[in-house]
């Protein structure tokens, strides 16, 4: 797989090289942006996160652990004496079983936000260097298939540099 980095004085040049990278064949895989960019962002697809899904897992987890626990330590006991009370009396689980999936929620939301974090770092270290942070725009594609020569179409939409990985 071949990757290319090539660095834009301005987000519409950006934008343009993103489209024709996707004409020539070769795929966007992260821009390093000196500003906030939702759209240019978007393009290239890194607005898609893992832990909401991560985060809801979690808490379907947790919720049946609260519920394998409570009613699981409840029917250990068959004889217990409740003076005509059922065992199984869901009032009084719910607290547990709440706490339970509030927990299984945020463990699996931090786990999930940590790892998306360093595969995005991986991801984009190559590409971000000290220019992108004041005033250039930095893109990071790779090819799909066989590599075609993309450095001259995006030397053609205004990129200052372009070098390969």
């Amino acid at each position: 797989m071949t990757r290319m980095v090539a660095e834009f004085d301005s987000p519409d040049a950006v934008r343009q090289a993103i489209e024709a990278s996707r004409l020539a064949g070769w795929r966007a895989v992260t821009v390093c942006l000196p500003a906030f960019d939702e759209e240019l962002l978007r393009l290239v697809g890194a607005t898609r996160s893992p832990v909401a899904s991560w985060t809801l897992a979690g808490g379907l987890v947790g919720l049946a652990c609260g519920l394998l626990l409570t009613i699981g330590t409840v029917r250990q006991w068959p004889g217990l004496i409740v003076s005509g009370k059922p065992l199984v009396a869901i009032p009084p689980f719910l607290i547990i079983v709440f706490v339970l999936a509030i927990l299984g929620a945020s463990l699996a939301s931090v786990a999930s936000f940590l790892i998306a974090a360093r595969h995005a770092r991986r991801t984009a270290g190559a590409a971000c260097n000290y220019t992108t942070t004041d005033h250039r725009f930095t893109l990071l594609v790779e090819s799909t298939a066989t590599p075609r020569r993309i450095d001259d179409v995006l030397r053609s939409i205004g990129a200052r540099e372009c070098r390969l990985l």
